[in-house]
C-alpha cells in the first residue's frame, strides 16, 4: 500500500503542540463532537456537523465533515504525520502507528488522536524548498499533501532534515494544493497568508543577513529600541556578539548580553546555557540568544526557567521585531526590504 503524506496541525495557535509532543499522537479539537468511532463516511460526518450547529455555511460544513472523515478513517499506519509547529517555526515529522481514538479524559479540548511515532520534532522551516513548504501552509486542520513528489521528499525530510527537492521541473511546476473533494469544499481550501509573507521575508533575510550581518542586523534592531550598543568584531568574540544597556552611555539597566547565531540546527540547552557564562563574564544582567534556525525542546524548557535572566528569539521573533521597527529612521532594518 502506498504510504502517504498527511498535515494535522496542533490547534490554530499551536496550543495542542506541546500535548501532542509529549504523548506520541496527533490531535484535532471539536471538543462538542463526541467518540466518531462508529462514523463511516462523509455523509455521517455532514449530518453530525449539521446538527451541531445548524447555521453553519454549507461550504464549511464540507470542509469540516472532510477533515474528519480523512483523521478518521483515510489516515492509515505508516503514513507520514506533519505537524507545523506555529509555536517554534519548525515542522515535526512522525509516522502514524495506531487507528483512531477518542480520549477526553486526556485531552478535554481535542479528545479525538491519532498516535505517532515521531522522527524529528525540530526540522526548520527553511529546511523546506519554498513551494513545498508552502503545500504544507495550507489553512486547514487536516489535508493530504502529494504534489512535487511531496510524500518521499518528506520521508527523506524526515530521517535526514533536509528536502532533497522535486524529482524534475514539471514536478515542480505542478499547482500547490490537491483538488477539493467537493465543490463545496473548493471555498474552504485557503494559504496561510500570514505563514506565507513571514516566510518570504525570512528568505530575504536569510538571503542578505548572513552569519556576522545577522548580528549586525539584531543591533540595529536593538538600537532601533533605544539600546546603546556595540558589536564585536568577526572571529572568536568571547560567547556574546552584541553588548546592550540603557542610557547615554549603556551603562544602565537592563544591561544585555547577545549571542546570534544563523546556522542551519536549532541551538541545544548545552550551548544557550554557555550564555549564561558569558553574561557573567561582561557583566551583564541579562543574555538574549537570537537563533535563526530556533531552538530545541530541550533549550526553550530552559529558557522558560530561566525567564528572568534568559530570552530567545527564533527567526519569527526576529521578523516580528522587524515589523515593530521597520519605519525607524536610519536603520539597516530598512535594507530588508531593499
Amino acid at each position: 500500500m502506498e504510504t502517504k503524506a498527511w498535515v494535522v496541525r496542533g490547534g490554530r495557535q499551536g496550543e495542542h503542540e506541546e500535548f501532542a509532543l509529549d504523548n506520541d499522537v496527533v490531535v484535532i479539537g471539536w471538543s462538542e463532537i463526541g467518540d466518531l468511532s462508529d462514523t463511516r463516511d462523509r455523509n455521517e460526518f455532514r449530518e453530525i456537523l449539521e446538527n451541531l450547529n445548524r447555521d453553519m455555511p454549507k461550504g464549511a460544513i464540507a470542509s469540516h465533515a472532510g477533515q474528519l472523515l480523512r483523521f478518521v478513517r483515510e489516515i492509515k499506519e505508516d503514513d507520514l504525520i506533519i505537524m507545523p509547529r506555529k509555536t517554534t517555526n519548525t515542522f515535526a515529522l512522525g509516522r502514524c502507528v495506531g487507528e483512531y481514538e477518542y480520549v477526553p479524559e486526556k485531552s478535554p479540548d481535542a479528545p479525538h488522536i491519532r498516535h505517532v511515532k515521531w522522527i524529528h520534532t525540530e526540522v526548520p522551516r527553511s529546511s523546506v524548498k519554498e513551494k513545498l513548504r508552502n503545500s504544507l501552509d495550507s489553512a486547514m486542520t487536516v489535508f493530504e499533501v502529494k504534489r512535487d513528489n511531496a510524500p518521499a521528499r518528506l520521508e527523506t525530510l524526515a530521517n535526514t532534515g533536509k528536502d532533497p527537492g522535486p524529482l524534475s521541473r514539471t514536478d515542480d511546476d505542478l499547482p500547490t494544493f490537491e483538488e477539493p473533494d467537493s465543490i463545496d469544499e473548493e471555498s474552504q481550501v485557503q494559504v496561510d497568508i500570514e505563514q506565507l509573507a513571514t516566510d518570504r521575508i525570512g528568505a530575504r533575510i536569510a538571503q542578505k543577513f548572513k552569519e556576522h550581518e545577522l548580528a549586525k542586523l539584531v543591533e540595529e534592531i536593538l538600537r532601533a529600541e533605544g539600546y546603546f550598543t556595540t558589536l564585536s568584531s568577526p572571529g572568536p568574540d568571547g560567547g556574546v556578539d552584541v553588548l546592550a544597556g540603557s542610557g547615554p552611555l549603556g551603562l544602565e539597566s537592563p544591561r544585555i548580553a547577545v549571542q546570534v547565531k544563523s546556522g542551519q540546527d536549532p541551538v541545544n540547552e548545552p550551548t544557550l546555557r554557555g550564555l549564561q557564562g558569558a553574561k557573567a563574564n561582561f557583566d551583564a544582567e541579562t543574555a538574549l540568544f537570537v537563533a535563526w534556525n530556533g531552538f530545541n525542546r530541550a533549550a526553550r524548557r530552559l529558557a522558560r526557567e530561566k525567564w528572568f535572566s534568559i530570552r530567545v528569539w527564533d527567526s519569527g521573533d526576529l521578523i516580528e521585531k522587524i515589523t515593530e521597527n521597520y519605519n525607524q529612521p536610519e536603520s539597516t532594518v530598512l535594507l530588508v526590504g531593499g
